[in-house]
């Protein structure tokens, strides 16, 4: 079993729908694989809102370069455009995905 020691957490919160396109992007431009959207709904001065919560895990040497590109990606610095954070990780598995055959198989 693989694991990340001293890792990062990198947790995202902005409007609902937008997770899923975060996610790819991460997977295309930055090549992360651990990453979760889960969805989420609260209330402020705006009233009820729903949105996206993404999570991210990553080595402590690549969190804050992944941190600024989900801030630029995310539109994170816009007016109501959500909030993040990060946060130390002691150890965190790495998950893999068994290989399955193709369809032509």
């Amino acid at each position: 079993m693989q694991t990340i020691e001293n890792g990062r957490l990198i947790t995202c919160i902005i409007p609902k729908g937008e997770g899923i396109n975060l996610i790819k992007m991460l997977k295309e431009e930055k090549n992360i694989r651990t990453a979760n959207v889960a969805g989420g709904r609260g209330g402020g001065r705006r009233g009820r809102i729903e949105v996206d919560i993404v999570t991210v895990v990553v080595e402590q040497d690549s969190a804050e370069g992944v941190f600024n590109f989900i801030y630029d990606k995310a539109h994170i610095g816009d007016y109501h455009s959500g909030i993040m954070y990060q946060g130390k990780l002691a150890r965190s598995t790495v998950f893999v995905l068994p290989q399955t055959p193709s369809e032509s198989e």
